[in-house]
């Protein structure tokens, strides 16, 4: 077992075992999203050799230690470091490698006392729940893998916790000296490392009842930054598990205001049903009407109605609002409460598209001084550049010097108005009604998708001397040059001077 795929239905994880095929080692690699988000972890590779290698298992002798990878099922494996003899140090190093904007966050360890009150999984305690900095659309939640806290267990059976500490580019794995001691060899420790999307944690206790942690007639919102220009219809999707007929919600999103929630951005969203049996995603839409630029920060969850029940994993930064007597999302966010807690949650958009298209066809035209001539070209209809689906007006202002390009799908009527510079030095003669010739060549394209029409205006200014031979003095003057696209897609091109 060499090289794996894990949450293939999921957000896919490439698992490679035993280094990078030229020399083995004792390591393992994990990359996401075409190797935009990885992580190398590397334990001692002191002469390392092969012991045994089936279709799920990987064993690596590497001096006073083993290394063995096994693949658990399809989100999971498990990597143990088998202890020969008792360490120097009661410690096991991993090296890391990652990319900046890969986030470590460590999940909460319990005292006693709290046990009593929280229903966490023993292995999430003091485990690290590991986050890409890009969220939803490709990425989802973010949530690159979790390596869970490992546990001990020597020759006879006798087993205790260790636990993770993570710092700088190294992964630790403490063992309780004491209990080395005691132990019968080998010893193995096994963490394991999960590849899922979903948050670890999703239980509380409420006094002698384990329950669900629960958003009752409240809004709690995640913060992020947009990986892209959001704009038109989204889906919101958000991981269900419990069963209960109240549990259901309204997605939004909210604007950045200083590091907290503001005005509601997102309109037209549904009701999604989070009741379930068991765990499956529900997703509903809603629309942006307005553009959200790369980068921007805003808060992404739901409106309760009248429950939500998610799964979750301490980090981030989570804001909720109090929205009894509410039916629907608020204008603007007013924080009662804030935690740190990324909810399993996100939206998937599409993704805005650049193309260039190019007219280089060179055409003269020749225009009259007090006459229009009308020139009709045919424009490819499968070249676009900026694409645009909407239910009102667009007005999109661009500089073109070289290359642009317009798409619209629309339900009324798009308008697009684009500045380019050009130069010219056209002769008229004495007569008004002269004429001059001027080379023309267009570097502009235009497509247009509509019901009724779309009208696409390409202003040419053109600085360029005219010597008037009446006065023998220069004058300064503009053209413009009026581009019209139809439904049959072409362009009618009206000079007039």
């Amino acid at each position: 077992m060499r090289e794996i795929v894990q949450s293939a239905n999921d957000t896919p994880c490439r698992v490679r075992f035993g280094g990078d095929g030229r020399l083995l080692a004792p390591s393992v690699e994990l990359s996401k999203w075409s190797e935009r988000a990885f992580l190398s972890m590397t334990g001692n590779g002191e002469n390392t050799r092969a012991v045994r290698e089936s279709a799920t298992e990987l064993l690596l002798a590497c001096g006073s230690e083993a290394h063995r990878y096994r693949r658990l099922d399809a989100g999971r494996f498990e990597y143990d470091v088998i202890l020969l003899e008792q360490p120097r140090r009661p410690i096991v190093s991993l090296d890391l490698l990652f990319p900046e904007g890969l986030e470590f966050y460590r999940q909460r360890s319990l005292h006693p006392e709290e046990r009593q009150t929280i229903a966490r999984d023993p292995f999430v305690e003091g485990s690290y729940a590991v986050y890409w900095h890009e969220r939803n659309g490709e990425f989802r939640t973010g949530k690159f893998c979790h390596i869970y806290r490992p546990k001990l267990m020597d020759a006879r059976g006798a087993w205790t916790w260790g636990e993770l500490e993570f710092h700088d580019a190294t992964l630790d794995i403490l063992l309780p000296e004491e209990w080395l001691k005691r132990a019968r060899y080998p010893v193995v420790v096994d963490p394991i490392v999960g590849s899922s999307s979903v948050g670890a944690s999703h239980l509380i206790q409420d006094g002698a009842d384990w329950i669900a942690l629960r958003y009752e007639l409240s809004m709690p919102v995640n913060r992020f930054q947009a990986p892209g220009m959001l704009l038109g219809e989204c889906t919101a999707s958000f991981y269900c598990y419990q069963h209960d007929s109240e549990a259901a919600g309204i997605p939004v999103i909210y604007a950045d205001s200083s590091g907290n929630p503001g005005t509601l951005l997102s309109s037209q969203a549904g009701l999604i049903n989070f009741d379930t049996y068991s765990g499956v995603w529900r997703s509903g839409t809603f629309m942006l009407t307005d553009p959200i630029e790369a980068g921007q920060y805003l808060w992404f969850g739901a409106q309760a109605l009248y429950q939500i029940l998610p799964c979750f994993d301490d980090g981030g930064s989570l804001k909720r609002m109090d929205t009894e007597g509410y039916s629907s999302p608020p204008s603007n966010f007013v924080s009662d409460w804030s935690e740190s807690r990324i909810l399993s949650m996100y939206f998937s958009y599409t993704a805005s598209q650049a193309y260039s298209a190019a007219v280089l066809d060179g055409v003269r035209v020749t225009d009259g001084r007090n006459r229009m001539q009308t020139l009709w070209r045919g424009i490819p209809a499968n070249r676009c550049g900026v694409r645009s689906s909407c239910a009102g007006l667009i007005a999109l202002l661009r500089r073109c010097v070289n290359v642009a390009s317009s798409q619209d799908v629309a339900r009324r009527i798009g308008d697009f108005t684009r500045r380019r510079s050009d130069s010219g030095s056209p002769a008229a003669g004495p007569s008004r009604s002269g004429t001059f010739l001027r080379g023309l060549r267009s570097l502009s394209g235009a497509t247009a998708f509509a019901r009724r029409g779309i009208r696409i205006v390409l202003r040419i200014a053109d600085g360029f001397r005219l010597w008037d031979y009446l006065t023998n003095r220069r004058l300064a003057t503009y053209e413009v040059v009026t581009l019209s696209s139809r439904v049959t897609i072409e362009l009618e091109l009206e000079s007039r001077l």
